[in-house]
């Protein structure tokens, strides 16, 4: 988080890289497995940081979750007018034009930030015809099964070719190598499929146009983020099996957290709050501990069925195990803006609601707390570091904290299958990143 309001004055050439202003030295040692250190220090020298923090168990199943509601369909837009929407553009100028409705709407090959329909190309279709004959509707997904399960009802069985996922510059990739990515990627999980992920991705490009996800203009930047996406998610999910973290009480390998951990006297004041703008957010916003305002009242179930109530909700939950009230605020905003209507503040448990929300939460925070440092050297080392310790700037080394083995050993086998054995090497970011600041663990 940005050293603001009692931080400001204090910079990390100043203290060093293991103080922290205000916090005796002793103290700070003893709580470097907090994430409040990351948020509002310079550095805690490698702390284990929030949820998640060993591989999970795969052994426990997950608690019941509610069968998810499948997102309706769109409707079709109307046919676009004689002088149809721009060949390419922002979303909001092209989607909503295209037949078939917005959801066949893809990014452009010649900039990824924007969009186009399909029949779209690089300059004006030849069709004499102004007025394409709109396209049928998707078909609906279809209900999921009355009968109660112990995990969220799956998804429909996605495929390479359903317009959300042919849409990402990926596809190809997936394509040319003829992966099934609910099985060689997502390892066959019933907790989300590829569509899932593929559909909140979509939402998320065309509300933050400019910090889209997946959307470099240089394709092997695009696999190594993929990779390094759900090679953490896949460690802190037990390969795309559990939603909430396997807190104690626990048996065999689990995160050796506890509900109390993740307190808000513990975090103290929430900095860099994003406040949305046309196109992107800015960090600029800040709460009070208790940032979602409902650590009063709010309840909620953890993996094992136990009930928890106030601020002992609070623990990993989803891809990238989101922890602490004040980062459940920060991506129940975002949340928001791409049009999922949950709220994971008044019901924590909502991000275990479908393979949707399941991924929803992680990329708000991947986007707010990782992206901006990792798109600097596109290494997995900064993706790790700035996912279990917070970061403010690429990791310049060899991570060796929580799960590293395990996470490292997930994004080279993700790079193999998606560039059949030849990792692309990183090619510089087209635009600027934003500025570094420390940022918290999920």
């Amino acid at each position: 988080m940005p050293l603001t309001g009692g931080w400001a004055s204090t910079t990390c050439a100043a203290l060093g890289e293991s103080s922290c202003p205000g916090w005796p030295f002793e103290t700070m040692c003893g709580y470097c497995d907090h994430d409040v250190i990351g948020e509002n220090c310079c550095r805690c020298g490698g702390g284990s940081g929030g949820g998640g923090d060993s591989s999970p168990s795969p052994s426990p199943s997950p608690s019941p979750s509610p069968s998810p509601s499948p997102s309706p369909s769109p409707s079709p837009s109307p046919s676009p007018s004689p002088t149809g929407p721009a060949v390419c553009g922002t979303w909001s100028e092209v989607c909503p034009g295209c037949p078939g409705g917005s959801s066949a709407c893809f990014q452009c090959t010649t900039d990824p930030a924007k969009w186009q329909c399909p029949g779209g190309g690089p300059g004006p279709s030849p069709s004499p015809s102004p007025s394409p004959s709109p396209s049928p509707s998707p078909s609906p997904s279809p209900s999921p099964s009355p009968s109660p399960s112990t995990s969220p009802s799956p998804s429909p069985a996605s495929s390479p070719g359903s317009s959300a996922c042919s849409g990402l510059s990926i596809h190809a990739a997936i394509q040319e190598q003829g992966l099934d990515p609910d099985t060689d990627l997502l390892l066959g999980s019933t907790r989300a499929t590829w569509e899932d992920l593929c559909e909140v991705v979509v939402a998320w490009n065309g509300r933050f146009s400019a910090i889209p996800f997946l959307a470099e203009a240089d394709a092997g930047n695009n696999l190594l983020t993929l990779a390094a996406f759900l090679g953490n998610a896949a460690q802190e999910s037990a390969d795309f099996v559990a939603c909430e973290e396997y807190i104690n009480p626990c048996q065999g390998v689990c995160s050796g957290g506890n509900a109390e951990d993740y307190r808000d006297a513990l975090w103290g004041t929430c900095y860099q709050v994003p406040v949305p703008t046309a196109d992107s957010f800015d960090k600029t916003g800040s709460l009070p501990a208790d940032a979602c305002g409902t650590s009063g009242q709010v309840t909620c179930v953890d993996w094992d069925g136990r009930p928890h109530s106030g601020d002992s909700c609070w623990y990993g939950k989803g891809a990238l195990q989101l922890t602490w009230n004040c980062n459940y605020a920060k991506a129940n905003t975002l949340l928001r803006e791409i049009g999922l209507e949950i709220d994971i503040c008044a019901d924590p448990d909502s991000i275990c609601t479908d393979g949707q929300t399941f991924w929803a939460g992680s990329l708000a925070y991947w986007m707010m707390s990782v992206s901006p440092y990792y798109l600097q050297d596109h290494r997995i080392d900064t993706a790790m570091n700035c996912i279990k310790s917070g970061c403010s700037a690429p990791y310049p080394g060899t991570w060796t904290g929580s799960g590293a083995a395990v996470r490292r050993a997930n994004y080279q086998g993700y790079l193999s299958k998606l560039t059949g054995g030849a990792a692309p090497a990183p090619a510089p970011s087209p635009t600027p990143s934003p500025s570094p600041s420390p940022s918290p663990s999920p």
